[in-house]
Parts: C-alpha cells; sequence; structure tokens
C-alpha cells in the first residue's frame, strides 16, 4: 500500500546489500512507491536509503524528504545536495526550501536547471551554518 512503511525494513536490506540492486524493474518500483511515505518515523530509513546505489532508489527517498515538510529531514536534504543525481539535489534543494520556509530559494525544476550552482552554493552555505540545530 501507498506510505505503507511495515516494509522499509525489507525495502532497506534490498537496497543496500543485495546485488541484485540494479536499474531492473524493481528499483523503479520501489523509488516510485517511497514517493508516497509520509509516516515521520521513515525518516531514519530514508537517510540510509539516500546511500543506496540505485539512482531510482534514491530519488523516491529524497522526495519522500521533501514531501514530509519535517524539520527532521533537514539533515538528510542537506546530504543529498551533493548527490552525483540532479533530481536527487533537485528534491534536496526544494525540500529544504520548503521546510524553512525560504520561498526565494525554493526554484522551479526549469529554474534550478538554468542556476543549479547558485541554488546549491546557497544551500550548502545553509546547511553548513544552520543544520546542526535541526534535529
Amino acid at each position: 500500500q501507498r506510505g505503507d512503511i511495515s516494509v522499509l525494513p525489507a525495502v532497506k536490506e534490498i537496497a543496500l546489500s543485495s546485488p541484485e540492486a540494479k536499474d531492473d524493474d524493481l528499483m523503479p518500483a520501489i523509488g516510485a512507491a517511497l514517493r508516497y511515505i509520509r509516516d515521520r518515523r521513515a525518516i531514519p530509513t530514508l537517510k540510509e536509503l539516500l546511500n543506496a546505489p540505485n539512482v531510482w532508489v534514491r530519488r523516491g527517498a529524497a522526495a519522500a524528504l521533501r514531501n514530509m515538510h519535517d524539520p527532521k529531514a533537514v539533515k538528510p536534504l542537506a546530504s543529498a545536495l551533493f548527490d552525483s543525481d540532479q533530481q536527487v539535489r533537485y528534491y534536496a534543494v526544494v525540500g529544504l526550501g520548503e521546510i524553512t520556509g525560504q520561498n526565494e530559494w525554493t526554484p522551479s525544476i526549469a529554474n534550478f536547471d538554468k542556476n543549479e550552482k547558485k541554488f546549491l552554493d546557497h544551500w550548502r552555505e545553509w546547511a553548513k551554518a544552520n543544520a546542526a540545530a535541526y534535529k
């Protein structure tokens, strides 16, 4: 079921330690399902999933953290600012902007595409100075 966190331990096992964690049909489906999680108890596991080798899983975890609008997601989103995937970095930027209320630093995807460095520089500096205050 969408948003059901009872299967997160199994998802974590598959996504982080399985040699089969490749870009097959399962990983995009897992990533898509993760996006619907809104239960704040999932934040620690979603944080771990940001380190998954599979980009679909990292995108799903970042999207879920963004959509929670919870201050506890600040630290994981701040770490996602350094992800190799642009979409993960976008979710991190937008999530941080929404959580902190910095609307001028919450870009549309088109604006982010044109000015990614500007937004990343801002949020990386902000996170260095402020993320420790978020627990």
